[in-house]
């Protein structure tokens, strides 16, 4: 067991991960970008492939922050035997609310302006 995971989220001083900044308030943080990411794909159609993917993920990691009773449990529960800190998730969270945007801007659920090629999305 590494020397990170021993060590509580309130006590820590880093992340342990190098040019990765603590954030004291990440459940805060966390459930805000959840929600704000929720909010995005609720205004996707519900046909799309993302919004469907997406909405049981972001969903599944709001409850989970709201039920734990730690960050430190967040983690482990996030984490599923790997070591990472929260801030980590933090980034991936920022990171899929940034993909949602794009998604809206794209709107990727239209039809094609131009159809494929025949045979150009069969694998052998």
């Amino acid at each position: 067991m590494s020397t990170f995971s021993l060590i509580p989220h309130a006590l820590r001083k880093s992340t342990g991960v190098t040019g990765l900044k603590r954030v004291a308030n990440s459940r805060e943080v966390l459930v805000s970008l959840y929600e704000e990411t929720q909010t995005l794909l609720n205004s996707m159609p519900s046909s799309s492939a993302y919004k469907k993917t997406m909405s049981k993920v972001t969903q599944g990691r709001l409850d989970a922050i709201n039920n734990s009773e730690s960050i430190d449990k967040f983690e482990e529960t996030i984490a599923k035997g790997q070591k990472f800190p929260v801030e980590q998730i933090i980034e991936q969270a920022e990171d899929e609310l940034s993909v949602a945007k794009n998604m809206m801007s794209w709107k990727a659920w239209e039809d094609l302006q131009e159809h494929p090629v025949p045979g150009q999305w069969k694998w052998p």
